[in-house]
């Protein structure tokens, strides 16, 4: 029986395919300055602080109910499969149409609402027309009836050895969802059981996985209602195995929540405190932070982003310009 038992090799054995890929880096970086280990976000700032999501990498997008984590998921994907990367999106929430709803907004700059109802400009049709051959194109390959997450493991497995869909990345919407062939695991145990399964599918396939969780009612509790690591939901296995642990944050929930006067406008010790923050109210209600809480290889921080829930679009800070839906009437 102990003849079987194989011993891990030496971790020298190791140094000549590690400098290589030093040596690699180094010649990419000279050439185009691109600091990317992984595969982008589509967004400047979130790329830099996490070099990009990387193979074996188990990554957590958390956020609390409506706050745009799938919106966020779907702009990412977009930006990874326009760049020729190869995508499953495992929906166990929204249906696939839905799904190609948000993802003609996002690239053609309609509102999706605009275009559910059938409200649309002829012009703004032209531009979903436009971009429906780009759409086409994307390997991003959409399971909305993947129930069981050993079915989605096994899915995967069959991408990544196909030279047909060659996968580079994972999806997963969302953790608290998933089920397995076989259950008797309390709640907690079977979202632990599914944060491990997801962690060890990242690394035997060296593909980062992008997996979307809820977090507690806690975070509401607070003001400013900051998300932190405890959190997340059943949070001890999900910290544990993540690589990476994303919070998304907005002001538009709890602005809207606010009385205003007559004319709409914000009482005035919140625009005060608004303009102290640097902010003005169209910036407040289009700004999300994505706080990067934990990076097991990098450092943390918060990544200010914009995002116009009308056309369901994350764009740099910097690139900050105020949509219809974004804009405050006089």
């Amino acid at each position: 029986m102990t003849d079987q038992i194989q011993v891990p090799a030496p971790i020298g054995d190791n140094i000549d395919a590690v400098m290589a890929s030093v040596e690699e880096r180094k010649g990419i970086f000279r050439r185009t300055g691109s600091s990317l280990l992984g595969i982008t976000t589509g967004l400047d700032e979130l790329d830099d602080l996490t070099l990009g999501l990387q193979g074996g990498d188990l990554i957590f997008l958390a956020a609390r109910p409506s706050m745009g984590k799938t919106t966020l998921a779907m702009n990412i994907a977009d930006a990874q499969g326009t760049e020729g990367h190869s995508i499953l999106f495992a929906s166990l929430e929204m249906q696939r149409k839905t799904l190609l709803l948000k993802l003609f907004a996002i690239k053609s700059g309609v509102s999706m609402r605009d275009l559910q109802i059938g409200k649309a400009e002829d012009n703004q049709y032209e531009k979903v027309q436009d971009v429906a051959e780009d759409i086409r194109r994307l390997p991003l390959y959409v399971g909305d009836d993947i129930y069981k997450l050993n079915e989605m493991c096994a899915i995967a497995r069959k991408m990544k050895a196909s030279e047909e869909y060659s996968l580079d990345g994972i999806i997963f919407d969302y953790l608290q969802l998933a089920e397995f062939e076989r259950g008797g695991y309390s709640r907690e145990g079977d979202v632990a059981l599914a944060s491990r399964t997801l962690k060890l599918l990242a690394k035997e396939l060296d593909i980062p996985i992008l997996a979307l969780c809820q977090l507690n009612r806690e975070v509401e509790k607070r003001d400013p209602p900051r998300p932190m690591l405890s959190d997340l939901r059943e949070s001890g296995a999900i910290e544990q195995d993540a690589d990476v642990v994303l919070f998304l944050n907005r002001h538009k929930p709890r602005l809207d929540r606010i009385e205003r006067d007559g004319k709409g406008r914000l009482p005035t010790h919140v625009i005060e405190a608004l303009a102290e923050a640097g902010m003005t109210e169209a910036q407040a209600l289009a700004k999300c932070d994505i706080i990067v809480a934990k990076q097991r290889n990098g450092p943390t921080g918060t990544v200010p982003t914009w995002f116009d829930d009308s056309t369901q679009r994350f764009r740099n800070w910097d690139h900050f310009v105020p949509y219809p839906s974004t804009r405050i009437n006089a």
